[in-house]
């Protein structure tokens, strides 16, 4: 029963989701059969893990039909048309609620309710002018729907114009449907020109931002304007951009969408890493964005926290030495991660807190407790802590044996960008050479080392912490 397609549908739901499907199942309008109101009633008490050894089907039709005897076919009509109702109830849940003003416009239209039409056309298009369009196809469906209308009241003609401008709506928002949807695709290559394929041609990448600028459409249109900017952000890695989607954000994010939010603080906060990687003291700006992150799309969604989003936010934030922050952020957004995630960031979080607070001992014990890595980030991040903590407990074999198989795996390693490892082997090369001073005389070799902690201008983690170190050495 736990690995059916409808118990894995309801392990997704959150508490007021499920409660609501529950009222679903009892609506008469919907439901008929009250064997699968009784059925609901049973699943509710195994919600929300779903993991008791006594759901079972036998366990389950004995329940609703009081018999030994279990026909398993019954069973499987049951489950099947809990499905069915259950794909029925998340399609009406997360239908676009303007796409019913639409359906319903459309209908009005057809019962030839002209003056009821006008009214609520008039209020459709008010409401989109607040709405974000999905790039545009609400806007396009709307004006399509007026010019059907006025065609069947064979209002497109009048005797001072061959036709009304309303009939070349559609076109209009069609144009804009087409260069949003590219601007879109256009954003998205580029993320991957950037970081994955250099080589990679975007096509009509020059024909439609010069369109959309020359033509000025993005002035009008405030998803068209982000897209833009976000592309020319990108390719461009120019601040200027960064500062006004930044602040475009802050004055409008009640009219972007939690989609678009996600994407546009994906890019701001990709930007400012790059700008760190480079070198510039870019990290309070990048944890600015991130809180941006947390206040306008986590805390506005029931959405499990994504677990990149999650790692960076907390990783930024101990960076800037923000402990007290770290520990409520773990505490308060670690429970939203997806349960295969939790094992692997809540004990390296806590090593982390660990760590920063001296107990390396404690530690160290929070990264042995990490036993398979369920996300990329973990494994060199938990070798990066387990090579500071084994400094600091003075296990230097341990250190060195970890630092090698480090290297073998960054050798490896096809999924970590040449960048980012480009980072990870220079934190081993110097690590490798504050090991050696450990076991040094000559001054010079450490002030060398000094010297070059202290003027690499690119990122190098755990800077301060190998300053430190070096000042320790007799």
């Amino acid at each position: 029963m736990q690995k059916s397609n409808l118990i894995k549908i309801l392990l997704k739901l959150n508490s007021s989701e499920f409660k609501s499907f529950g009222k679903f199942v009892n609506s008469p309008y919907f439901n008929t059969n009250k064997k699968l109101s009784e059925f609901y009633e049973e699943l509710k008490k195994y919600y929300p893990a779903f993991d008791d050894l006594n759901l079972t089907k036998e366990n389950i039709f004995r329940k609703l039909y009081g018999q030994d005897k279990v026909v398993m076919g019954t069973m499987y009509f049951l489950i099947s048309e809990m499905e069915a109702l259950l794909e029925k109830f998340l399609s009406i849940e997360r239908i676009d609620p303007v796409a019913l003003d639409l359906s319903m416009l459309k209908t009005i239209g057809s019962m030839n309710l002209n003056k009821l039409f006008d009214v609520k056309y008039r209020n459709v298009k008010k409401q989109l002018t607040k709405a974000s369009d999905n790039y545009n196809l609400n806007n396009f469906m709307l004006a399509n729907i007026n010019r059907a209308n006025m065609i069947e009241r064979k209002e497109s003609l009048t005797k001072k114009d061959v036709f009304k401008k309303e009939w070349l709506e559609p076109v209009n928002e069609l144009v804009k449907l087409f260069l949003k949807n590219m601007l879109w695709n256009i954003s998205l290559f580029s993320n991957f020109k950037k970081h994955l394929n250099e080589k990679l041609d975007i096509p009509f990448y020059n024909e439609v931002l010069s369109y959309v600028e020359t033509n000025k459409l993005h002035e009008k249109d405030l998803g068209m304007k982000l897209l833009l900017y976000q592309t020319k952000m990108i390719n461009d890695n120019d601040e200027k951009y960064y500062f006004e989607l930044k602040r475009i954000f802050e004055d409008s994010h009640r009219f972007i969408s939690l989609d678009d939010t996600q994407e546009l603080m994906a890019n701001l906060n990709n930007f400012c890493m790059k700008k760190v990687i480079s070198g510039f003291p870019f990290q309070e700006e990048q944890f600015e964005i991130q809180n941006l992150f947390l206040k306008h799309y986590i805390e506005k969604t029931e959405d499990s926290f994504p677990i990149d989003a999650f790692n960076q936010i907390f990783m930024l934030g101990m960076s800037l030495g923000k402990v007290k922050w770290a520990k409520d952020y773990v505490r308060r957004y670690g429970k939203r991660l997806e349960e295969k995630f939790r094992d692997n960031a809540l004990p390296y979080s806590n090593a982390v807190i660990y760590f920063r607070e001296k107990q390396f001992g404690q530690a160290l014990k929070q990264l042995s407790s990490i036993k398979n890595f369920s996300h990329i980030f973990y494994k060199p991040s938990v070798k990066l802590l387990q090579l500071k903590t084994y400094y600091e407990l003075g296990l230097y074999a341990e250190a060195a044996d970890v630092s090698n198989s480090f290297i073998q795996f960054l050798r490896n390693d096809r999924l970590t960008t040449s960048d980012i490892k480009k980072v990870y082997s220079d934190f081993i090369g110097i690590y490798k050479k504050l090991l050696s001073a450990q076991f040094s005389a000559d001054r010079n070799k450490i002030n060398s080392l000094k010297h070059e902690i202290e003027t690499k201008r690119k990122f190098l983690i755990a800077r301060n912490w190998f300053k430190e170190k070096i000042n320790e050495l007799p």
